[in-house]
């Protein structure tokens, strides 16, 4: 379902970006196709129509690797394209207003058009850093802690759900050195923590709860569902371990 949704929404920029970088289709320009016939007569129609297919046709490109790529595309590349479609639009905008006039230079503005201008500008400064801040924040930053209590152990993870594990279910456990690879299925990635649900031919489909900077973890099956935790180091992966084969009664 994801790469069918992916290849659509990059059909659907690439196609008409085609037709606009041949200098046609400027009806589908949001903006300009509204515009007083006044208004549209002080635009070169085909530099707009140019600049527009080619904002489109990098935005597409970038979904099409985006749906190679699948869900389990690296941490960094949503980070680049995040970061690359917000400047790519933002240099259409300014690239339509700069250089798309019809004698080089824009015509008469009045003191409405600055406002409205204005307010479109905070507007769109607003919406990109409401975005990019907090993706930042999440791709960089969070934590997984255990908290051990009588009966279960609970495992906070930073932006995504708990996990409680009761120590009676635990049927077996074991500590490795070495990554335990795995394809993401459902969850989340980023530069610091591997949550949710992930496949893998060892297991199949497992659990995972690990920092994305230690090769150590956890292996225990509880009630036939495999899970996989770490700690941010070896040394606190090994004191989960630990402490779950000993609240387990298991070794």
């Amino acid at each position: 379902m994801f790469s069918i949704i992916m290849y659509s929404t990059a059909a659907l920029l690439i196609i008409p970006a085609v037709s606009l970088l041949s200098g046609r289709g400027a009806f589908l320009i949001a903006g300009y196709n509204t515009a007083s016939p006044e208004k549209k007569a002080a635009y070169d129609e085909k530099k707009l129509c140019r600049v527009t297919g080619g904002g489109l046709l990098i935005c597409g490109i970038l979904l099409l690797l985006w749906a190679v790529l699948g869900e389990d595309a690296p941490s960094a590349f949503v980070a680049a394209f995040i970061i690359v479609t917000l400047l790519d639009v933002a240099a259409m905008i300014w690239l339509s207003n700069t250089r798309c006039w019809r004698d080089g230079e824009p015509p008469e503005v009045t003191e409405a058009d600055r406002r409205k201008s204005r307010r479109i500008t905070t507007a769109a400064i607003t919406i990109a850093a409401m975005i990019m801040i907090p993706t930042c924040v999440m791709l960089f930053t969070g934590n997984i802690t255990p908290e051990y209590g009588e009966d279960t152990v609970r495992i906070r993870a930073s932006y995504w759900s708990d996990l409680t594990i009761r120590y009676a279910d635990i049927t077996s456990i074991e500590y490795r050195e070495e990554p335990v690879p795995g394809l993401r299925t459902g969850g989340l990635g980023s530069f610091r923590l591997l949550l949710g649900s992930f496949r893998n031919e060892e297991f199949g489909s497992y659990t995972r709860y690990t920092y994305t900077g230690c090769d150590a973890c956890v292996v225990l099956t509880d009630r036939g569902k495999t899970i996989v935790l770490s700690g941010e180091d070896t040394a606190a992966t090994r004191a989960i371990y630990d402490a779950l084969c000993q609240r387990a009664g298991l070794s």
